[in-house]
């Protein structure tokens, strides 16, 4: 019986063997498919082996870095014959070989032994004796408990005291916190003068800031602005960074 099979010679593993048992089987990255080579230069989906008669049909599926069979990157699907060398981008290398598999033989069933039949036991009747008649055994254990039974007088059943209910337990009231008041402090009291300067100003009445504290508080908006914003463009490139990385 022929067989064919992949030995890897530059790869992840060297040496593997690798047996192609299906008709139809695809090569690449991702764990779906049959043969899963882990390796920067395999795309996700890389090749197509199909069975053609006593050999298989490889063909490149679209692959960034290429399929190559003894060294001619393959622009076509290509018949492989013992021997050829597969090369996927620069650093996977896998040899086609063919493998003949003997046949193992059947084994011989064993001839079924003939069944044997037992004889017919025969039994031993015992022969009557003249004059004597066959008496029933006596049963003992029926002869005692009858025995003891009319020696022993019934006892008089017992009297069943009735349960007495147990009496029920008042509920005990819940004491009732205390309840402390709060106590606000007084609101200030403006007059009219303050009034009317807090309505002609910006400012809520009663609060007032200095020209040093209105720029101390504009730096630091400028500064909490500027460092959210850097901080949007750092996950924006990082974010494009990881698709152009991971994109096939």
């Amino acid at each position: 019986m022929l067989s064919f099979q992949l030995t890897m010679k530059v790869g992840p593993t060297p040496g593997l063997s690798i047996t192609l048992l299906k008709a139809e089987m695809f090569i690449g990255r991702d764990l779906a498919n049959e043969i899963v080579i882990s390796d920067a230069d395999v795309s996700r989906r890389h090749a197509r082996l199909a069975r053609q008669g006593d050999t298989y049909l490889l063909e490149d599926l679209a692959s960034t870095n290429g399929t190559y069979v003894n060294d001619q990157r393959l622009s076509a699907a290509q018949i492989l014959q013992p021997g050829d060398q597969i090369r996927f981008g620069e650093t996977i290398l896998l040899i086609f070989e063919a493998v003949i598999v003997a046949d193992q033989p059947e084994p011989a069933q064993a001839a079924p032994e003939p069944a044997r039949i037992p004889a017919p036991a025969e039994s031993a009747s015992p022969l009557p004796m003249p004059g004597f008649a066959a008496q029933p055994a006596p049963n003992l254990a029926s002869n005692l408990i009858g025995a003891l039974s009319r020696s022993r007088p019934a006892a008089a059943p017992t009297p069943i005291a009735p349960l007495e209910a147990a009496p029920a337990v008042a509920p005990v009231p819940e004491p009732t916190p205390a309840v402390t008041p709060v106590e606000f402090p007084p609101l200030p009291v403006l007059s009219e003068e303050e009034i009317v300067a807090a309505q002609a100003s910006d400012q809520p009445a009663g609060i007032h800031f200095t020209p040093d504290e209105k720029k101390r508080f504009l730096t630091a908006g400028l500064i909490l602005g500027g460092a959210v914003l850097l901080l949007t463009c750092l996950c924006s490139a990082v974010g494009l960074l990881a698709y152009l990385i991971f994109l096939d």
